[in-house]
């Protein structure tokens, strides 16, 4: 701060000889305008937003609309100071023909970063009681009254800025990596190949692109807002049994659902199938792109069959849950009313496209022979609840709509592997 005008400021307004700049850099925003020394006192008002009129500060006349903080410079000397304010500024004014420059953190101010800012000029005169100077108010006045109202502050749309969380190495909660909460229309930017942990109900709104390592959320509601990007080699991962939700889903790297993971917009189904196709990778579900579970990748490990299910409500959103084979509405049990749910879709065998919950347990995009094979070998119907750590219960004697026409569980694994071995060469 030295009272010259920031070259990479804007200028905002300007009228009889008057102007307003403005400039934001991070979550910092910078105002200036000429300073005083020519008679007057010189004001910058900010608010959040504009509230009813209140009397004018440091004794002047008349009123002005509510503000948050304001910046002053008085004509008699050289001082110069932020007033009002929760944040702390910093400011200068110049020699006659310079400005009166501020500097105020927004988020400090807030306790969020805004979608706007207003802001307002005004000049006094010096003494007290010194009225406002309406021809030189900024940005302009509506009636010359000698107050400057809500609708004369000027609205300043901002620009989301980038929240970046730099964890080059072990793990961070995002609160050790600098952002205890993060809020406003911000952009969070995940860089460096440690992990960071989010472990706050975030309200930001912006997008969140994670470049490097791995963000893991450990809230529910801490990307609730946030469409969210994952680079390729970076990883998205949801925390044990938190089930989270994000936007939407813009993915090159990899995502581990966790305890389960909605997103509410923009997935299409043939997307979703891709996505979980690349988690599955060899069968391990241990994958550096798509859609993954380290739950499941323990539970095959393991011996038992487990997959990735997920659901589309009325709405569009998509939910995904560690699942199995059979468990069409994803509650954690086989039972009827699964079977209910597979009669009533009415996919099987029909070449009919189907999704997880019409039966297709397989992710190829139709329900037949193949599904009823998974069906079997994860062998849950009618076993009760079954959990990532749990063993599977005895297999139940199979009902004929698993079957589906199918000579046997020996006829049904022979063409599920040539079906399966003639999709990987054909994609080979």
């Amino acid at each position: 701060m030295d009272g010259v005008l920031d070259a990479s400021a804007t200028l905002a307004a300007q009228k009889s000889g008057m102007s307003l700049w403005v400039g934001t850099q991070g979550s910092s925003l910078y105002v200036a305008t000429p300073d005083a020394g020519e008679g007057s006192d010189h004001f910058v008002f900010v608010a959040k937003t504009p509230g009813s009129l209140v009397a004018a500060p440091w004794a002047k006349a008349g009123q002005v609309a509510q503000w948050d903080a304001f910046l002053a410079d008085e004509n008699d000397n050289t001082y110069s100071a932020w007033f009002d304010a929760q944040a702390a500024g910093v400011s200068a004014t110049g020699a006659n023909g310079g400005v009166l420059e501020g500097v105020i953190d927004l988020v400090d101010e807030f306790g969020s970063y805004p979608d706007a800012v207003y802001l307002a000029v005004g000049l006094y005169g010096n003494a007290n009681g010194g009225v406002l100077l309406a021809s030189h108010q900024l940005p302009g006045t509506l009636d010359g009254d000698g107050t400057i109202q809500a609708a004369e502050y000027l609205r300043m749309p901002l620009a989301p800025f980038a929240v970046t969380l730099d964890v080059q190495s072990g793990r961070q909660t995002q609160g050790q990596a600098g952002r205890a909460s993060i809020a406003g229309n911000s952009r969070l930017v995940k860089i460096g190949s440690g992990t960071c942990v989010l472990d706050a109900a975030n309200g930001f709104t912006g997008p969140t692109d994670v470049h490097g390592g791995v963000l893991e959320v450990a809230h529910a509601a801490a990307l609730a807002k946030s469409a969210v990007m994952v680079a390729a080699g970076a990883r998205l991962a949801v925390s044990g049994t938190t089930p989270a939700t994000i936007r939407d889903l813009d993915l090159v790297g990899a995502v581990d659902i966790g305890g389960g993971l909605t997103v509410t917009a923009g997935l299409a189904d043939a997307e979703i199938r891709m996505a979980l196709d690349a988690g599955r990778g060899d069968g391990s579900w241990v994958a550096s792109s798509g859609i993954t579970s380290a739950a499941v990748a323990a539970a095959v490990a393991g011996g038992r069959q487990r997959t990735i299910g997920w659901s589309r409500s009325a709405d569009g959103a998509v939910a995904f849950a560690f699942a199995a084979a059979g468990d069409s509405n994803i509650d954690g049990v086989v039972d009827v009313l699964d079977v209910a749910n597979l009669v009533a879709a009415a996919r099987y065998e029909s070449g009919l496209a189907g999704t997880w919950t019409d039966g297709d347990f397989t992710n190829d995009g139709l329900v037949d022979v193949l599904d009823a094979a998974d069906i079997l070998a994860a062998g849950l119907f009618n076993t009760g609840p079954y959990s990532p750590i749990g063993a599977a219960g005895p297999v139940p004697e199979p009902s004929g709509w698993l079957l589906g026409g199918v000579a046997g569980v020996a006829g049904v694994a022979a063409i599920r592997r040539r079906r399966r071995a003639s999709r990987e060469a054909a994609i080979a």
